[in-house]
């Protein structure tokens, strides 16, 4: 089972926003705990650089560690600076009371070093005050690497493998290391209990930004998927209206770019289906009656001819094969139509000119021409050059186009046959085939009929190429023609390589309607003869 676009979409966004949301709470949770964590390192070595002077003055003072753990247990009371000498076993008592003259027999009390009243500085005093309220955890060494103190319980005297002094913060006494400190982190890489609290708050926090920002991203998502399908939706709808018959259906031109394009081109499409589906219907009516009208007429002369009615003598039957003519030719031209378009139409090409064939034509409607009272006249080129051509499909083409100037010129009106060469690019009505070899080098020759009828709607100029399309509605042969002529003509001058065109109205009368028609087509010259 195939799932819908939408489906699709929204999936493809949800693997993306869980994706991203994933790898961004991962990546900032890593960050923030090594940061973190390398945020309480540097504290703790800092602690520990402040603890290592005041505990160098302890051992200065004193001499030995003995004592040190009873400082460390006293420092997690808040009260420990007035804590009673007494408490401290004697250790701090001989450590606040011993004076320079006991220490170096020079007489000078601490008070006169700036001691406290005998005691240690204020300095020292202050720095082991502001550490020992805090909750880390300390442990004092000696010299050889054995547990003094622990603020956790460890037994003095012990060698911890887990405890590396090389982390430590070394104590110095005299110009020698008697001891290190470590503290915090540096005894161990897990975290006190308020840092991993804070921690975890601040993962929380993250998670929370991290799923408040996937919910958000889903919903400007969903937006864009709606925004997305909901135009194909009509155009399916549409399509689908239009696969049942329904011709007439249209979608709105708008959305992005590619939606308004795809919109534009359903339209396209179900304007140029509706259009040949009316020209297939006009094709299924126009051939029916043009077919059925001269067998009509030759089913009724014949008719009476047999009961009587008319003579059988030279001109009935004359009449009867005048209508044989128009219906083969009328078969002609479909036969030729639908080989043109199959691609079939056999071209037998040899050096003509086209002069000459412009001549032919134009003095085989002289005529015609007088009868209606037309004026017809041609307006060659001199020292044209020779076309590659199959000169009776080019006088194919020129008798199609003469003759309908004929039919829609009125009496006292003019038809003038003209012929040109070109060797520019973009001459000036000149629309060129590049493909063709010659058309891309510029040389081509125009062939133009021109009328002073009355002219072609602009609506109708689009289409008047299409096969039976008659711009005038009339189904009367004697106005309307077959319709096939012009889409004739295309084919063949496509198939030379050139292009054919229209061009109406050149003119107006004084009551402001147009008048005159120029339908023009162009064949390459043959590449020899531009050689030559």
């Amino acid at each position: 089972m195939h799932s819908s676009l939408r489906v699709r979409l929204v999936g493809a966004f949800l693997v993306i926003i869980i994706a991203g949301a994933a790898t961004t709470y991962a990546v900032v949770n890593l960050v923030t705990t090594s940061q973190f964590r390398r945020f309480v390192l540097t504290e703790d070595i800092y602690q520990a650089q402040s603890l290592s002077v005041s505990l160098a003055d302890y051992f200065r003072y004193q001499g030995t560690w003995q004592g040190v753990e009873t400082v460390l247990a006293a420092g997690q009371s808040t009260d420990w600076m007035a804590m009673p000498p007494e408490t401290s076993a004697g250790a701090t008592d001989r450590w606040y009371g011993r004076s320079w003259e006991d220490e170096a027999g020079m007489g000078m009390g601490m008070t006169d070093m700036g001691m406290m009243g005998g005691r240690m500085s204020e300095k020292t005093l202050m720095a082991m005050q502001n550490w020992m309220r805090t909750p880390d955890h300390v442990v004092v060494l000696d010299q050889d690497g054995r547990v003094v103190a622990d603020t956790r319980g460890l037994s003095a005297g012990e060698d911890h493998s887990q405890i590396d002094p090389a982390q430590g913060t070394p104590v110095m006494a005299a110009d020698r290391q008697v001891g290190t400190v470590l503290v915090g982190s540096m005894i161990e890489p897990t975290l006190n209990p308020l840092a991993e609290d804070f921690l975890a708050s601040v993962n929380r926090s993250v998670l929370v930004m991290a799923l408040v920002g996937a919910l958000v991203a889903l919903g400007f998502g969903l937006l864009i998927v709606r925004q997305i399908t909901a135009p194909l939706g009509k155009v399916t709808t549409a399509a689908e209206a239009v696969a049942a018959g329904d011709l007439n259906q249209r979608v709105a031109e708008q959305g992005a770019e590619e939606l308004r394009r795809l919109a534009h081109a359903f339209n396209h499409m179900a304007a140029t289906l509706d259009q040949a589906e009316q020209l297939r219907r006009n094709l299924i009516a126009d051939v029916s009656h043009e077919l059925r009208t001269p067998i009509f007429v030759m089913q009724g002369n014949l008719e009476a001819m047999l009961d009587g009615v008319f003579d059988l003598n030279r001109e009935n039957v004359a009449a009867v094969h005048q209508e044989t003519l128009l219906l083969g030719r009328l078969v002609g031209d479909l036969r030729d139509l639908a080989s043109a378009e199959a691609g079939e139409l056999r071209l037998e090409r040899v050096s003509c000119d086209v002069n000459q064939l412009a001549r032919q034509v134009v003095d085989r409607f002289q005529v015609e021409a007088g009868e209606k009272g037309v004026a017809l006249t041609a307006t060659l080129a001199t020292s044209i050059p020779r076309i590659l051509a199959d000169p009776q499909r080019i006088e194919q083409v020129l008798f199609n186009l003469v003759g309908n100037a004929l039919r829609h010129t009125p009496i006292g009106g003019e038809v003038n046959v003209q012929t040109a060469v070109g060797n520019v690019a973009g001459d000036v009505g000149v629309r060129q085939n590049t493909d063709h070899p010659s058309m891309s080098t510029g040389h081509w020759v125009l062939i133009a009929v021109r009328d002073s009828g009355e002219g072609i709607a602009a609506e109708d100029i689009p289409y008047i190429f299409e096969r039976l399309y008659r711009a005038d509605k009339s189904r009367a042969r004697s106005t309307g023609g077959s319709g096939l002529g012009l889409t004739i003509a295309r084919q063949i001058v496509e198939a030379h390589g050139g292009q054919v065109w229209a061009e109406s109205p050149l003119g107006h009368q004084p009551n402001g309607q147009g008048y005159g028609t120029r339908i023009s087509f162009t064949i390459p010259v043959s590449l020899e003869t531009v050689a030559v």
